[in-house]
């Protein structure tokens, strides 16, 4: 099975020649995408260590991650039917896991917010859940598409700038609002906001799809928003509580 395709493998790997039209781009594109692959599986990590540690997700809006898990949801659909390579989209699996664990957290321990604390057994939640099972059958399979005689996955992959917004500007405006980023992971957004930007790269190259790029780069230039706002607002929340 060719690594990039028959071509640009012999000519890269047999014949060692760098110069092969095209190859080169795609070879570094490929191992870029290994790469936040591998790294996306300790992404959210210290996000989660954050709010289990704290016993708490003061801070943390909760409807950042249900709008992730709606937009990596579309986007591992989309990239399946229309057989995208994995690499360049294989880290949105590893991104989901750890994304459902923050939502189960969040709603565990609450945000002293609007989540009430041991809330994951709340009917409408649990309704949610069941519906997002079954539309993501329904999208991965095409059942959808079948049954309506429309291109709902197209429809819901363009969806994914509005649901890049609705993961991202809630968090913002609430940082400015308090002048606080509370529990945020400066490590977590930042590595997604550089992943983000590499990935950006990657899909122009590997797949250049506008649906699939323009909610990357969207969600890219809003995660540096956030570590901006991290890194601002972090000497406030030092000396509130240097005060306390």
């Amino acid at each position: 099975m060719a690594i990039i395709s028959d071509f640009c493998d012999a000519e890269l790997f047999e014949n060692f020649n760098l110069g092969a039209e095209g190859c080169l781009p795609i070879l570094i594109s490929k191992m870029l995408g290994i790469v936040i692959i591998i790294a996306s599986a300790m992404l959210k990590v210290p996000q989660i260590l954050v709010i289990v540690n704290a016993k708490s997700a003061k801070g943390v809006n909760i409807t950042m991650f249900y709008s992730e898990i709606l937009a990596f949801t579309i986007t591992i659909c989309f990239n399946i039917v229309n057989g995208s390579p994995l690499t360049t989209y294989a880290e949105c699996y590893l991104i989901l896991i750890q994304d459902f664990v923050l939502v189960l957290l969040i709603r565990w321990y609450g945000d002293e917010a609007s989540v009430k604390p041991h809330s994951l057994f709340d009917p409408v939640f649990v309704a949610m859940t069941v519906v997002y099972a079954a539309v993501t059958g329904g999208l991965v399979t095409g059942a959808l598409d079948e049954a309506t005689g429309f291109p709902v996955l197209d429809f819901c992959q363009s969806l994914n700038v509005p649901l890049v917004f609705a993961s991202r500007l809630p968090q913002i405006v609430q940082n400015h609002q308090s002048k606080s980023t509370g529990g945020l992971s400066i490590i977590t957004f930042a590595l997604n906001a550089l992943g983000g930007t590499v990935r950006t790269w990657t899909t122009f190259v590997e797949a250049p799809e506008f649906l699939l790029l323009l909610p990357v780069a969207l969600s890219s230039s809003l995660n540096w928003i956030i570590v901006t706002q991290i890194i601002l607002y972090a000497p406030a929340a030092t000396d509130a509580k240097k005060e306390k």
